[in-house]
């Protein structure tokens, strides 16, 4: 899903009920992702693609 990822949605986000994990990318940072899972946990990943192809970058 494509959102602005602002600290107020990133708060009040939890994943839905029946899945493991979502995946949410900013709308105005290209390759911004948050991830969040079923367990309550929220990791920020950069996409990038370099020399190798696509790599995701954990923050």
């Amino acid at each position: 899903m494509k959102t602005h990822l602002t600290q107020p949605f990133v708060k009040r986000i939890e994943c839905e009920a029946g899945k493991t994990k979502q995946e949410f990318y900013d709308s105005e940072i290209i390759g911004f992702m948050l991830e969040v899972r079923a367990n309550g946990t929220k990791t920020y990943y950069v996409r990038a693609k370099g020399a190798e192809g696509k790599r995701r970058l954990k923050n």
